[in-house]
């Protein structure tokens, strides 16, 4: 009896509940700041259908090294990505680039080091058309899109994120999100990262995941009010998009997600009462 009332409750929730997001709200998805690997959700409710890439780990520019697994998930060097069906598409690469840069220290666990190192380097993009990820999905179902950022190279750069053509984040600053990450002799620690995540519904067999240009050059910066001293006279002049990770992850549909829950209660409570 207690089982059924379980799944009736869930049922009846439904219009209230779907797998949640962490952060700031934007345009649609959330933004959030991370200090730790453990921030960003990679439990897969679906295994095998989870895919990850690192994008500054990349052939292409004469850098490769081992892939990085962050929470049980395999981000990818881009060869054993585009192996598994994952594409970058935009410029050649005559016009798309990859930059080091001292990561953030986030950590001591073997996660928390693996994610450092995809923090160490990231793709950008030398022109305004950006770049693109493509990753192969099934249609009509849910997928947890997390993008990852650190930013300690430009202090005036903004760009767009879209998935599937659709404005998530119109001029994202890293900066404005996560903070101003100043060199360990001014005493302020690199301790944290940015993420975008989003839930959206897949409309074909792919799923792009884009970053462009902003409208923002020349403009002032969008901390100049915030922190005059640091940013008053700044002005925007990089709108090259600079990303280091990516993570899609099939999720379920609320129904699905609020019965399962109730169904591994209901086995819980049996398991309690025959004690």
């Amino acid at each position: 009896m207690r089982c059924k009332l379980l799944v009736v409750v869930a049922a009846a929730a439904l219009h209230l509940s779907s797998p949640e997001v962490k952060g700031d709200t934007v345009n649609f998805g959330r933004l959030y700041r991370g200090t730790s690997a453990a921030d960003i959700d990679t439990t897969p409710t679906f295994p095998g259908q989870i895919q990850g890439i690192n994008l500054g780990n990349n052939i292409e520019f004469g850098l490769l090294t081992g892939n990085e697994t962050v929470g049980g998930v395999i981000l990818r060097n881009e060869p054993t990505a585009f192996a598994n069906g994952i594409t970058v598409n935009g410029p050649a690469p005559a016009n798309r680039g990859i930059a080091g840069q001292a990561p953030p220290i986030l950590g001591a666990t073997a996660d928390d080091d693996a994610l450092e190192r995809v923090f160490n380097f990231g793709e950008f993009a030398k022109t305004a058309a950006g770049f693109n990820v493509t990753f192969p999905v099934t249609a009509g179902e849910k997928y947890k899109v997390t993008s990852l950022f650190f930013e300690f190279i430009s202090l005036t750069r903004t760009f767009d994120i879209t998935i599937d053509g659709v404005l998530g984040v119109d001029e994202f600053s890293v900066i404005q999100n996560d903070g101003l990450h100043q060199d360990a002799l001014s005493g302020v620690s690199r301790s944290s990262f940015s993420a975008y995540e989003a839930i959206v519904t897949a409309t074909g067999s792919s799923l792009v995941v884009g970053f462009e240009s902003g409208e923002s050059f020349g403009l002032p910066h969008p901390l100049a009010a915030q922190d005059p001293v640091n940013f008053g006279t700044l002005k925007i002049e990089d709108v090259t998009p600079f990303v280091h990770g990516i993570i899609v992850e099939r999720v379920p549909e609320p129904s699905t997600y609020l019965l399962a829950l109730a169904g591994a209660a209901c086995i819980a409570w049996r398991r309690t009462t025959k004690r």
